[in-house]
C-alpha cells in the first residue's frame, strides 16, 4: 500500500491486494486479488473475485442466506465521492456462474457482462439458469441515462422469497417477459407476457 498527501484534501491511497481469502469448512472459499485506490474525489477498483462453494449464510451469520456459490468475476470501477454520482460513475463487471445453489434454487449456469460509462448502461449479457427457473436481460441505453432493455423471467416457486422475509407469505409462480424503456431513474415496464403468483392470498 502506498499513499501521499500534503493536506488531507490531497490524500491519495493505492493498494495492491496480492491475496485476500476467506476459507472455512462452512464458509467455502472466497479469494480476492487486484488493486484499489482512494482519493477524496473517488475510489477505484480492479479486482478478480473467485468463489468456490461460498456460503453467504455462514459469512453473514444468517442461515436464511444459506448457499453454495461457485463463480468468477472481474470487476473494474471508478466510484465518485464528489459531484453527480451517475455522471461520473464507471463500472465493468464480467463473469460466469458455475453450478451453484442459493435460497433453495439450484443454478446450472449463468453469465454477466455489464458496463456503465458516460451515463450509458450496456447489458451485453445477464443470465441465470436452473432446471425450472431463468432470468435473461439484455440491452443498451439509447442515450445518456436512457433505458432500452429486454427481459425474460421464469420462477417456478416464489416461496424462496418468504424464506428471506418470513413476514411476506408469497407462493405460486412467475413467468414474464417485456421491455424496460424511458429513463434509468424513472423506467417504464412494458409486459409482453405475464403470469402471476399469490401473496397472502392475493394475486401479485
Amino acid at each position: 500500500m502506498v499513499g501521499s498527501w500534503e493536506e488531507f484534501s490531497d490524500l491519495i491511497v493505492k493498494a495492491n491486494i496480492k491475496k485476500f481469502e476467506i476459507k472455512g469448512s462452512d464458509a467455502g472459499d472466497l479469494k480476492l486479488t487486484g488493486t484499489a485506490d482512494y482519493s477524496t474525489s473517488g475510489a477505484g477498483v480492479d479486482m478478480k473475485l473467485t468463489l468456490e462453494e461460498v456460503n453467504l449464510g455462514s459469512i453473514l451469520a444468517d442461515q436464511n442466506y444459506f448457499s453454495k456459490i461457485t463463480s468468477q468475476f472481474n470487476i473494474k470501477g471508478q466510484i465518485p465521492l464528489k459531484g453527480d454520482f451517475l455522471e461520473y460513475l464507471s463500472a465493468d463487471v464480467e463473469g460466469n456462474i458455475d453450478p451453484s445453489s442459493i435460497f433453495g434454487i439450484n443454478i446450472t449456469d449463468g453469465s454477466i457482462d455489464v458496463s456503465y460509462e458516460n451515463q450509458i448502461l450496456d447489458i451485453k449479457s445477464l443470465t441465470l439458469n436452473s432446471d425450472k427457473n431463468k432470468l435473461i436481460v439484455s440491452g443498451k441505453s439509447p442515450e445518456k441515462l436512457g433505458a432500452d432493455f429486454k427481459y425474460e423471467i421464469e420462477v417456478e416457486n416464489l416461496g424462496f422469497i418468504s424464506e428471506m422475509s418470513p413476514n411476506l407469505a408469497l407462493s405460486g409462480s412467475l413467468k414474464a417477459s417485456g421491455d424496460v424503456t424511458g429513463a434509468l431513474q424513472n423506467p417504464k415496464n412494458h409486459y409482453r407476457r405475464r403470469s402471476v403468483g399469490f401473496c397472502n392470498g392475493r394475486e401479485v
